[in-house]
């Protein structure tokens, strides 16, 4: 080749900078401020660096950028890049190039993730943001983990975007994230660890492919989408998308449930299921996701999306309805307000999965039932929906056919009482499930029956109580009765009542009356350890087998009236921790010697209703009014009542049995009745009666 001849052009740096290749550098007259702020609306860090061509006035001055954006700039560059700034950056936006990818031969591992994280917090920046996308990937593994910025070494907002794909694990930390967003794709997720103790937004998609593997009989995962509120008064939700298989696809492993928690990194209020069901049952699969902890506790509101449906329905000997037990299944359903199912056909499956979940939730306000095409055009879908929904007078219903917007609405007139009046309507209701219904009545209605004073609950479910008790705000306002009777249809042990009542001390009630069922279905002894109850004046309490007092060095400072019916106590352990008792109520109570002993300096009424003794020892120095009803153990060993200022007795003693006779003559009563009006003399009443010889 030969070498090029011709006249050379030469330009010196000041040329470049000139129109025409002359004049004066007019550039080098601009303050800084403008020269960055012309920097900062290239929104690009490399363009802004590339601005030195056109100047030395531009030179060095990209480093001086509050605003750092990375796009197109290769990985291994960012970190040298971070070196030249100093701190006090208000955003670090980093975009790591599309060309990093699995095939690409610049991967990225999570080592040198770390490092840049560490290079950044350095910076000391106002917001972060990492979008990630398709980089991650580590021997077909993804591990998004940000390390070594500590609480102290990053402050304000962060923001993580992930966009990945073939994942099989994830780990995250970051205790200073604010907004997470993960977009995947899987077959089978191994491990799913989010510690992110800050996050307020998080949106996550996970996609399922390459084969079924996440299965629950006949149903494959697709989808699960974890979106938290973006607006005011918009709930959180989790999206779990799945279809029915051909039974050549059917997978023995059921571990639909177990791949949906691992999801489940925010709370979430709403709980959405569409469903491919090809005229399959779906109500198995509904339920063995309710059983989910998770699910069941937090869900306020249900929605059915069902698609795919065929005419000719199930095969013969379809398995879509294992376990074939979900009908009869009881789940507590205890957040549960509204449920909507879109796509509703009328099948009978159908209509028996909604009464199911009637069943499960005590709170239920509404359903909302949208008929498919379909059902619309069967007039007797919506007759059946309706008249199924009548006898629940406290759940409002609406029918919506496939070509309806929903009905109109009228103005909500009830918006305009004032608070006090609608809790006094509440209040009324003497049921705490009825009150929570009336959230249908309006929406100011909702919420307000957590504003009662007087809390009762009556025919609902036991496990829904804790849950129930929980939604009261701490410190609720004063609550001047709690009183909760368990139906004798509950399962009811030791544990769960022990945590009832450890929910139910904090509400500072003024008067407690709980009632257990009269027999637990596993016959087990209730043993209770009674928490104080600091505020209360008034307990009752009934088929308590075994009372315990477990806090010691605290009393009952503030309890003047107790009554215990059918409970097995230590009354003299009992008594020593109310200091302040007025009034005693016993009804059928047990004692393990059949001693009944009443040791109390402040007691001034003592009511003994139906107790079995064979003692009786009462010293009560300012007891003025003492009524005895009570039967004596055929060796009765001593009755003693020290009670000085005793005003008002009344006596009852039976006896059962042949124990005590004279002769013929056998004792059945003797009775001290009280004295009612003044004047009349007080007197013993003594029943007895012959008895009858046998003769051969």
């Amino acid at each position: 080749m030969e070498p090029r001849t011709g006249p050379r052009h030469r330009f010196s740096r000041q040329q470049l900078g000139r129109p025409g290749g002359g004049g004066p550098d007019r550039i080098s007259a601009l303050p800084d401020d403008l020269l960055l702020l012309v920097l900062a609306g290239l929104h690009c860090t490399r363009a802004a660096a590339r601005t030195g061509v056109l100047s030395r006035r531009w030179r060095g001055l990209w480093a001086r950028l509050h605003q750092i954006v990375f796009r197109d700039v290769a990985f291994d560059s960012i970190e040298a890049a971070l070196g030249y700034f100093s701190p006090a950056v208000s955003l670090l936006e980093i975009h790591v190039p599309a060309s990093t990818r699995r095939w690409s031969t610049d991967m990225v591992d999570t080592a040198s993730v770390n490092s840049l994280l560490r290079a950044a917090a350095r910076l000391e920046s106002e917001e972060i943001f990492l979008d990630l996308s398709s980089a991650l990937i580590e021997s077909e593994r993804t591990r998004e983990r940000e390390e070594g910025a500590s609480p102290a070494s990053i402050s304000g907002n962060m923001e993580l975007v992930v966009d990945s794909k073939r994942t099989h694990s994830i780990y995250i930390v970051a205790p200073l994230l604010k907004q997470l967003t993960m977009s995947f794709t899987t077959s089978k997720i191994s491990i799913i660890f989010v510690l992110a103790p800050m996050v307020k937004k998080v949106s996550w998609k996970c996609c399922y492919s390459y084969g079924i593997h996440a299965v629950f009989v006949i149903w494959s995962l697709q989808q699960v989408t974890l979106q938290t509120a973006e607006r005011q008064g918009q709930l959180p939700s989790l999206h779990i998308h799945a279809s029915a298989n051909s039974p050549a696809f059917i997978d023995e492993a059921d571990n639909v449930a177990q791949e949906v928690e691992k999801h489940m990194v925010a709370a979430f209020s709403v709980l959405e299921l569409h469903l491919t069901t090809e005229g399959h049952a779906f109500g198995a699969l509904v339920f063995h996701l309710l059983e989910m902890d998770r699910i069941r506790t937090s869900i306020q509101r249900l929605k059915f999306v069902l698609r795919g449906t065929v005419e000719e329905g199930c095969p013969p000997n379809c398995k879509c309805e294992v376990p074939t037990n979900w009908r009869s299944e009881t789940i507590s359903l205890i957040a549960l307000e509204e449920v909507e199912i879109s796509g509703f056909e009328g099948m009978d499956h159908e209509f028996d999965l909604l009464k199911s979940i009637v069943r499960c939730a005590p709170l239920l306000q509404r359903i909302i039932v949208k008929l498919s095409h379909e059902g619309s055009t069967n007039n007797d879908v919506s007759a059946k929906v309706y008249n199924m929904f009548g006898a629940y007078s406290s759940v409002e219903c609406c029918v919506y056919h496939s070509s309806e917007l929903g009905p109109s609405t009228e103005p909500d007139r009830i918006s305009a009482l004032q608070d006090d009046l609608l809790l006094l309507i509440l209040a009324w209701l003497t049921c705490i499930g009825a009150a929570v219904r009336t959230g249908v009545l309006s929406s100011r209605w909702r919420g307000l029956w957590a504003s009662l004073r007087q809390i009762i609950f009556r025919d609902i479910m036991f496990d829904s109580i804790e849950l129930v008790l929980n939604r009261y705000a701490h410190p609720s306002p004063i609550v001047s009765l709690l009183e909760i009777h368990v139906s004798e249809q509950d399962r009811v042990d030791s544990p769960s009542v022990n945590s009832m009542l450890r929910v139910a001390a904090p509400l500072e009630t003024e008067k407690l009356v709980i009632t257990l069922p009269s027999r637990s279905i596993s016959d087990q002894s209730i043993i209770v350890d009674l928490p104080c109850f600091h505020h209360a004046t008034s307990i009752v309490l009934e088929n308590f087998d075994i009372i315990h007092c477990v806090l010691a060095d605290i009393k009952f400072n503030a309890l003047e009236a107790l009554s215990l019916s059918c409970c097995k106590a230590d009354l003299d352990a009992l008594l020593s921790y109310c200091p302040h008792l007025h009034t005693l109520h016993l009804s059928g109570l047990l004692f393990e010697t059949w001693n009944l002993r009443v040791n109390s300096s402040s007691l001034q009424e003592l009511i003994v209703d139906t107790i079995w003794a064979q003692r009786v020892n009462i010293v009560a120095p300012i007891l003025k009014k003492l009524t005895m009803i009570f039967i004596p153990l055929p060796e009765l060993k001593n009755v003693s009542v020290l009670a000085p200022m005793l005003e008002e007795v009344e006596w009852h003693c039976t006896y059962s049995d042949d124990s005590i006779v004279f002769g013929l003559w056998k004792l059945e009563l003797l009775r001290l009745p009280a004295t009612r009006r003044q004047g009349k003399l007080r007197s013993l009443c003594i029943h007895a009666c012959a008895v009858r010889l046998l003769s051969y």
